[in-house]
């Protein structure tokens, strides 16, 4: 599955990709983990991507409703795995020494890296 084929569709001037992700961050931030998370990120994507692909053009026969449900689940999978996968290297990273200490050289926690990565909330 080629990746660049949803970074490139964009509402509004967005990519949809990363609202999906950004749902599925937010998500997260509520509490949903495991199976739950993974099937909302699976929703989240069909949801967007059959709405997008509706909004380009409604479907008027089989094989066209066939693409947009194609389509969304492809975006939730993709949404999905690219989030896991960036987790994946961060956490990897912080076993390997490879990412940085905080200020009182202690090692640094993958969710406290993430934190500080984090706009503060306002």
């Amino acid at each position: 599955m080629d990746v660049r084929l949803f970074s490139s569709v964009a509402v509004a001037g967005i990519p949809l990709l990363f609202v999906v992700i950004g749902l599925v961050t937010w998500i997260g931030d509520l509490g949903v983990t495991g199976r739950g998370k993974l099937i909302a990120s699976m929703m989240i994507g069909l949801v967007l991507g059959a709405g997008y692909q509706i909004s380009q053009s409604m479907p008027v026969d089989f094989a066209g409703w066939f693409a947009v449900i194609v389509y969304g689940l492809a975006l939730g999978i993709v949404a999905s795995k690219v989030y896991d996968t960036g987790r994946a290297l961060i956490e990897q990273g912080f076993r390997l020494g490879r990412l940085p200490l905080i200020e009182d050289n202690e090692p640094e926690t993958p969710a406290s890296f993430l934190r500080r990565a984090e706009p503060p909330v306002k």
